[in-house]
């Protein structure tokens, strides 16, 4: 038997993989998957670090208390988002930090820390209300609370954009202000473009 089962599996890659591999699923189930009113923010920032934490202090305002989930694409980058979130959370209210060397024990506890329902009190020493991690820390997640999904710098591949921005759980509430934030600086930007640029140009590509 064979169960395919992932968030970006779309109706029409099925179909492909099946022609391809010679295999048929014998039942589909589809999820409302649509994310009409997520809004997709790119913001420039002398420091990234600003625009993140907006994201987490407007989320976590008296008035929504949303979970916000946070990615960098580098694990030495979590230390910093970690303080900077301690500033916007209120006594009682705790960021977990999540990536590949996170092993053991401690992946699974904290990823349930975040997912488990706020106010339930199953864990008496984290409350987990935001999320800062690297591309490992989506896999797994499933937290219905979570308002918002950001990131410090482009996503490493289209796959990751969509598995964090589908962690966001728009719950038919088409007032409350879901969004996905890419926080990049100047300088990131500027790297990026000469690396397209320079891609090219080994390619001998114009």
């Amino acid at each position: 038997m064979l169960i395919g089962m992932t968030a970006t599996l779309t109706k029409d890659l099925l179909e492909q993989f099946e022609k391809i591999m010679g295999v048929q699923f014998s039942a589909r189930t589809w999820t409302e998957t649509a994310r009409r009113n997520i809004a997709q923010k790119l913001v420039f920032s002398h420091l990234t670090l600003t625009p993140l934490m907006h994201v987490i202090e407007t989320h976590r305002a008296e008035s929504l208390k949303r979970k916000v989930a946070i990615f960098t694409n580098h694990a030495s980058r979590l230390k910093n988002l970690h303080t900077g979130a301690r500033k916007k959370l209120r006594r009682g209210e705790h960021a977990v930090e999540i990536e590949g060397k996170t092993g053991g024990l401690a992946k699974p506890y904290r990823l349930a820390c975040f997912c488990e329902r706020e106010g339930s009190n199953r864990f008496k020493h984290t409350n987990g209300v935001v999320l800062l991690g690297t591309s490992s820390a989506s896999t797994g997640m499933d937290s219905p609370d979570v308002g918002a999904a950001a990131r410090e710098g482009p996503p490493p591949h289209i796959v990751e954009w969509l598995q964090e921005m589908g962690r966001i759980r728009a719950q038919g509430d088409s007032h409350y202000p879901y969004e996905y934030t890419i926080a990049m600086s100047c300088a990131m930007w500027a790297k990026l473009v000469v690396r397209i640029h320079g891609k090219h140009e080994d390619d001998g590509e114009e």
